[in-house]
């Protein structure tokens, strides 16, 4: 039921969508995609009253700080301004290590500005912490054993070709799949379009065909790609909350 509720939320919130949107394709982490949304509220509430476009060659100056940096970046990217789409644009091509998803985040925003401009009604802009492609999120699901137990090699192949093959059905694309001893992982691109809750079912169905060995609940995510030790640790947790 959880699950269901957890879809139905997702395929609510994707169905309110208009028909202009743009999703953010890189993978950035959601604390530093915070941080700059926090920045560009202020900014929106507190517009600068200098001109913006003459500060931004401090982008290539040494001794302009990383934090004035960002601070020029999301100034930039609230100007309705293809000059200032521009020098985003330049600089994502060429920025300092640690401001590269910061210059991402302000090229989005600039871009949406000026499209929404041009067809004169509202562009969604749809950021995850694993991004996506064109109308595609990227999603990580993880399999789980029913029992505490490790797959033998045939359950893992029925795992992979049957999630594989659901995929593929709807028109997905599957990126990366990972097999360990008791779960299996997927990092997939899924249309917003795309009925969540069927895809996966779908997929569990097929597999508990075969001996019912995979448990009903997944992991799904599209914050960021979890590691075998944090997939663990969620397993535990559910293990512990289902003996109370």
């Amino acid at each position: 039921m959880e699950n269901e509720n957890i879809y139905q939320k997702i395929q609510e919130a994707l169905s309110q969508l208009p028909a202009n949107f743009s999703i953010l394709e890189e993978e950035i982490d959601i604390d530093e995609q915070r941080d700059y949304f926090n920045v560009s509220q202020y900014l929106k509430q507190n517009p600068p009253a200098e001109n913006i476009l003459e500060e931004a060659e401090l982008l290539y100056n040494a001794e302009t700080s990383l934090d004035s940096k960002k601070q020029i970046l999301s100034k930039l990217a609230l100007l309705e301004d293809v000059k200032a789409y521009r020098i985003i644009e330049k600089y994502v091509h060429q920025p300092e290590r640690e401001l590269h998803k910061w210059a991402v985040l302000a090229l989005q925003e600039s871009r949406m500005l000026i499209e929404a401009s041009l067809v004169d009604e509202p562009v969604a802009f749809i950021s995850t912490g694993l991004g996506g492609r064109g109308r595609m999120l990227r999603y990580f699901i993880v399999t789980i054993a029913k029992e505490p137990i490790p797959f033998s090699d045939i359950q893992k192949k029925i795992v992979v070709d049957e999630f594989s093959y659901s995929f593929k059905q709807h028109g997905a694309e599957l990126e990366e799949t990972h097999c360990y001893e008791s779960f299996v992982t997927f990092s997939a691109l899924i249309s917003v379009d795309q009925p969540l809750q069927q895809i996966f079912e779908q997929a569990l169905r097929e597999c508990n065909e075969y001996n019912n060995f995979l448990r009903e609940e997944l992991i799904i995510t599209n914050v960021k790609k979890l590691a075998p030790d944090e997939i663990i640790e969620i397993i535990e947790r559910q293990e512990e909350d289902e003996d109370y």
